[in-house]
């Protein structure tokens, strides 16, 4: 949606094609700030021993205090594990 309107949603989307169809192509309810490199991640991810690799996810968009980021990012490290 970003590409038509320079905008940031607030919530689950609802793609065009659900509503009023003005665009043709927007079927996804899923958005992204930033272009994915889904192939650039899965060929590191497909490189790694199996079961070596932390998958860390905080769901939807969400807003984490500092301090608590740098706990998470002190841990990751700290772990000498490969995350993602």
């Amino acid at each position: 949606m970003t590409k038509f309107w320079p905008m940031k949603t607030i919530g689950p989307t609802i793609p065009s094609q659900c509503l009023e169809k003005r665009l043709e192509d927007d079927k996804d309810y899923g958005f992204n700030l930033f272009k994915p490199k889904s192939d650039a991640c899965m060929k590191w991810l497909n490189e790694q021993p199996k079961g070596s690799i932390v998958y860390v996810s905080f769901g939807s968009p969400t807003e984490i205090e500092a301090e608590q980021m740098e706990e998470l990012a002190f841990r990751s490290r700290s772990s000498k594990g490969k995350f993602l």
